[in-house]
């Protein structure tokens, strides 16, 4: 058995740790190499896939864009607080059983049309170049739930009763009442026009949440929700293979809980597919050129705050709706993000500062002296580590000397999710949707922009060259609504903002090659484009335009030929009567005026 990527549940690094070399599976992915959503143009360790000959311990380091890899199953368990004791909640009376009074899971998003509950997707559009937005075609959510043989596979290997193992994925709204329903799946969609790089006009798209809530009396209440991303991938359906997610848990020899999760038929370590299920195997590839997605959602007001995504030239539209919810639509186009990797024979003492900065950052798992052990051992060692969007920049200085100037290869990615730690009196507000910050770096700072004297800054890091040989060009957006800025610097009034955005890297040069501050319908954006890497901070600095000039009044304008210039200075409207002959009209105004061929009446 392999082990697979759950997005949803994913700790913060992906981490192998053995005596010698994982086996391998063969490759199963019928995409071409050059074609696939993660392309590595050389291989990412030097020992893999043979043995370590060397007997030294050593260390993989990836950085691979930090996307989620194979759609989150869903994981849905309940707690007895008085025992610590677990349970998946295939079934009702599992979960609300009396004891079991804390609920927490992730599920994946439905059709609106299906559950009309929040969250929940109302539509996928999507168009090539400038043409219009078109609708796309729901086809069927992919059910990757174990067989009863599965199941009771993965109990004997992992010495466990069957009941341990999640037997299905997925929920209706009604089988939990109070929660909203779970797809048991990704949701497949066939965009026509839209060939992506396998051939195929089918794509993937995987909306999760997080949700936590309490059993009072066999009911839930307190329901509340927690985190959120969204992941399209272009998709080639394979239905010649099959395969089954395992969610299980076990006890530690301490008796503490863990959760495993591994896949049954398809080894997708390398994070190949896009989705495991009974009757199909979906294999991740490459958006077509000039790709542009537009997905529409209903979403808890909870569920707002900041988002982080992996898009080019994002738009969000936000509208409030009632029970407590919003539309929220996000646009934009994918991007490329070089990947690279290195190989590190760890206890080197050349090696000493890697070494040094794991010690510092609790990165020694198991603990350091096992590590140690396995060197120099005929067997010698290996551990890998994946970088994800918590680490930031974390490490990367001192990783960059292994690392080399050039990347070893590219990601395809269209991909957002939810900030869960922004923090400050005018970033805190989760009460509705704020803002949206994406780039292609290849690394980035994991939370908003710092705001520090006057100035927003943001760090991004990578290698100055693509996999190609050519310069990297980074691309950075950050959209939230103007009145966060209003707080941030004190602006008084409704006149605009404008600004400035530089990009300084770091050796103190400044390089970039377009920025732009705009302030359109409540929304800023701060845009920067073609800067190059290693580490540069991108800085804002914003200032407000005077408020738009009252009409100028005068304490004596020039009497008119009305005769009347009072209520013009105290803006109210005063009534005068006008003659022509035997005939009379009353005019009411702030500076009334008499109608041509009357005269004011003394």
């Amino acid at each position: 058995m392999g082990k697979i990527k759950l997005a949803a549940i994913a700790a913060v690094l992906g981490l192998i740790t053995a005596s010698g070399v994982p086996a391998f599976a063969a490759d199963q992915n019928p995409i071409d190499p050059a074609a696939r959503q993660t392309v590595w143009q050389q291989k990412e360790y030097g020992f893999l896939p043979g043995p370590i000959t060397d007997g030294k311990f050593h260390l993989g380091f990836e950085y691979a864009g930090g996307h989620g890899g194979a759609s989150p199953a869903t994981n849905f368990t309940a707690t007895n607080p008085s025992n610590n004791k677990m349970v998946f909640c295939d079934h009702v009376d599992r979960c609300l059983a009396p004891g079991f009074t804390n609920l927490m899971g992730f599920g994946l998003f439905q059709l609106c049309s299906v559950t009309n509950q929040a969250p929940c997707v109302e539509s996928l559009e999507y168009k090539i170049g400038d043409s219009a937005f078109q609708k796309a075609s729901f086809l069927r959510s992919p059910d990757p739930s174990p067989t009863a043989d599965q199941i009771s596979q993965t109990a004997r290997n992992f010495n466990i009763s069957a009941d341990a193992v999640l037997s299905h994925t997925g929920w209706t709204a009604n089988t939990i009442p109070g929660l909203p329903a779970s797809a048991p799946g990704p949701l497949l969609f066939e965009l026509p026009g839209a060939k992506n790089s396998a051939g195929t006009t089918t794509y993937s798209l995987a909306p999760y949440f997080g949700f936590s809530a309490q059993n009072h009396d066999g009911k839930v209440s307190n329901l509340s929700f927690f985190d959120f991303g969204i992941n399209l991938i272009p998709t080639f359906v394979d239905a010649t293979k099959s395969g089954s997610v395992i969610l299980g848990m076990g006890n530690s020899a301490g008796g503490s809980n863990y959760n495993f999760g591994t896949s049954i038929g398809f080894d997708n370590s390398a994070g190949d597919a896009s989705y495991v299920a009974q009757d199909s195997i979906g294999f991740a590839a490459q958006f077509p050129a000039d790709f542009t997605a537009k997905i529409s959602m209903r979403l808890p007001t909870e569920l707002g705050g900041w988002y982080q995504g992996r898009v080019d030239k994002p738009t969000v539209t936000v509208t409030n709706l009632a029970n407590s919810e919003n539309e929220v639509v996000l646009e934009g186009a994918p991007v490329t993000v070089p990947i690279t990797s290195a190989d590190i024979t760890l206890f080197d003492q050349a090696n000493q500062n890697v070494v040094d900065w794991m010690k510092s950052s609790n990165l020694f798992y198991p603990p350091w002296d096992s590590w140690k052990a396995m060197d120099g051992t005929p067997a010698g060692g290996y551990s890998f580590y994946g970088w994800s969007s918590f680490w930031g920049v974390n490490g990367f200085s001192v990783l960059a000397s292994h690392l080399g100037q050039k990347a070893k290869g590219f990601v395809s990615i269209f991909e957002f999710k939810r900030l869960t730690n922004a923090s400050g009196p005018c970033f805190s507000d989760n009460t509705s949707f704020q803002g949206l910050l994406t780039t292609n770096a290849m690394v980035y700072q994991p939370d908003l922009p710092t705001y520090s004297s006057g100035m927003l800054d943001y760090t991004v890091a990578g290698v100055h060259y693509d996999a190609n040989g050519e310069v990297f060009k980074g691309s950075y957006n950050f959209i939230m609504r103007d009145s966060v800025a209003r707080c941030l610097y004190g602006f008084k009034g409704t006149g605009p903002i404008s600004g400035s955005v530089s990009v300084t890297s770091s050796d103190g040069q400044e390089n970039v090659a377009y920025t732009n501050v705009n302030d359109k319908n409540g929304w800023l954006t701060l845009t920067a484009q073609g800067f190059t890497f290693s580490t540069p901070t991108i800085s804002a600095k914003l200032t407000q335009l005077s408020d738009p000039a009252p009409a100028p009044t005068s304490a004596n304008p020039t009497p008119d030929p009305s005769g009347t210039t009072a209520g013009v200075a105290s803006g109210k409207k005063i009534t005068i009567t006008c003659v022509k002959g035997k005939l009379t009209k009353k005019v009411s105004a702030v500076n009334p005026k008499c109608p041509a061929g009357y005269k004011k009446k003394a």
